[in-house]
């Protein structure tokens, strides 16, 4: 009897031994694209809080009116950190689900495809928000300030503007 049970322990320790030879190149994948998704992630929030401290984004933030809102929702950070996150964030979502579909467990193989499908319409609903000026104004609404949105500068104009800052010679 106790051979058998011994048997049967050794037989289920060797089943379990190949399984996990089986999964575990997709676990090791898995790892490493999360692994790689979070330093991507750091690496992009302090590249964005940098440039925005470059660009006086916590001053301009405050004059747009952009601080009293987040003050109002209790956001006590200065907009460059938010922005760090919000891009941190942004792009761990993006990298994580390609780690999740590495495992290849079955039905996960669409969570990829389902994660990028909302890309086009955020960046979209993103650029119409920063375009038309609906960031809560100064009475607490979305589109409640009373002044129009600036123009946007001409691609030429734009072009000249980094020309000047970056101290090369102006293409025109």
């Amino acid at each position: 009897m106790t051979d058998m049970w011994g048997d049967l322990v050794w037989a289920a320790l060797a089943d379990l031994k190949t399984r996990l030879m089986l999964v575990l190149p997709g676990i090791l994948a898995m790892l490493t694209l999360a692994a790689v998704g979070l330093a991507g992630a750091w690496v992009s929030a302090r590249v964005a809080r940098r440039l925005a401290q470059a660009v006086a984004f916590d001053r301009r933030a405050e004059a747009w009116g952009i601080v009293a809102a987040l003050n109002r929702a209790g956001v006590r950070k200065p907009p460059s950190q938010v922005l760090g996150l919000v891009v941190f964030w942004s792009v761990l979502v993006l990298f994580l689900p390609v780690a999740i579909d590495a495992l290849a467990i079955p039905g996960t193989g669409r969570l990829t495809e389902f994660v990028f499908s909302w890309v086009p319409r955020v960046m979209g609903a993103a650029l119409i928000l920063l375009r038309r000026g609906s960031w809560p104004g100064p009475s607490g609404g979305a589109c409640s300030s009373s002044r129009a949105p600036p123009p946007s500068p001409t691609w030429a104009s734009a072009r000249r503007w980094c020309w000047s800052r970056s101290g090369s010679p102006s293409a025109g």
